[in-house]
């Protein structure tokens, strides 16, 4: 996983006015994923679908590859950040190691919407 973005993008399902909607419920699982000290939310532009039919154990969740060239999603970890007060493991020793920021994400809280705002389709 790496931590290169600096903002969310424009289609992040985190943020507010976004144009991606999942279905329902889907947002609420991810927001209760992110309480897990060990997660780290990829962004959704740097994942790879698996293409197969494949099970994941998660109901209307596609399934995906990881190759480590995913991103951190910028949304996920200003909401983690704000909602939490904390942000996951692998964050932590990206900004001991200096390639994340904590005023970086912190500056992105404010394009974060509320959970109860979150679009469905």
């Amino acid at each position: 996983m790496n931590f290169d973005l600096k903002r969310p993008c424009k289609d992040c399902p985190f943020i507010i006015d976004t144009s991606m909607a999942l279905s329902p419920g889907r947002m609420l699982g991810i927001a209760e994923a992110l309480r897990d000290d060990w997660t780290v939310f990829p962004c959704h532009k740097t994942t790879h679908l698996r293409g197969d039919d494949e099970d994941d154990g998660e109901d209307d969740a596609p399934g995906y590859t990881y190759d480590g060239s995913e991103q951190a999603c910028m949304g996920a970890l200003a909401f983690t950040l704000r909602e939490h007060g904390m942000l996951p493991v692998m964050a932590r020793i990206a900004c001991a190691r200096g390639t994340l920021d904590v005023a970086t994400i912190k500056a992105n809280e404010p394009l974060v919407e509320q959970p109860g705002n979150w679009p469905t389709n």
